[in-house]
């Protein structure tokens, strides 16, 4: 299943998960091995599935600029990426991925860097001239 099938399955669309528990469904998904996971009888793409926690963990808010993009059925959208490329080594990790806007994304993707710092709890880095900085645990 694609992100956007995972996301407005009733199952999930309506899971209300405390922080911690959304911590820890993010924390079992990125152990998965397999690129198949079976939630409640459906199986789904492991990264698609790890995906859409990041994002409702992340309450659907771009880390950058903070806005969030209300689609007209009243749902949310808002991009995942990664910070190190998987082409690079990098796994899907909750500390390796970020919750941008379409705007930030691809000012992420192509934008002038300077000063990319990244610690276990922080990403902050300068793009074009402008600070950011996102949470990453």
């Amino acid at each position: 299943m694609e992100q956007n099938e995972i996301e407005h399955r009733n199952d999930i669309k309506n899971q209300h998960l405390s922080t911690e528990e959304s911590q820890e469904r993010i924390k079992l998904c990125e152990r998965e091995s397999s690129k198949i996971i079976t939630i409640n009888g459906k199986s789904f793409k492991r990264h698609n599935y790890l995906m859409v926690q990041i994002k409702k963990y992340r309450n659907y808010t771009c880390q950058f600029c903070t806005v969030q993009i209300r689609k007209k059925n009243g749902d949310f959208y808002i991009e995942t990426c990664h910070i190190k490329a998987k082409a690079e080594g990098a796994k899907d990790l909750l500390n390796n991925i970020l919750v941008l806007c379409p705007n930030c994304h691809k000012l992420f993707d192509y934008g002038k860097r300077k000063n990319e710092m990244k610690t276990t709890e922080i990403y902050s880095e300068k793009l074009n001239g402008n600070e950011y900085k996102a949470a990453l645990m």
